[in-house]
């Protein structure tokens, strides 16, 4: 997905944040040290659960995250009402 914001964070502060490019990837290229992350991802038109990753020795994985539509959530949550 093209446009989302990516925040990652660690102990609640932000460490990284960039904006995922047309093919909907985020590429950064900072060496982030051992800890239990946080992802956070925002976009205009879709919702994403909050992710956490502990990072050990290793590198920093790909992560593939699915968003829901907003539009499909405000349908629902207006389901049932009159």
């Amino acid at each position: 997905m093209s446009k989302a914001l990516v925040v990652v964070k660690l102990g609640g502060r932000p460490v990284l944040a960039k904006q995922t490019g047309e093919n909907g990837l985020m590429i950064g290229t900072k060496q982030l040290k051992q800890g239990e992350y946080d992802i956070v991802i925002k976009h205009d038109k879709y919702i994403f659960p909050e992710v956490t990753y502990v990072l050990g020795n290793d590198q920093f994985p790909i992560v593939r995250i699915k968003g829901k539509s907003v539009s499909n959530n405000v349908n629902s949550a207006n389901e049932g009402q009159s």
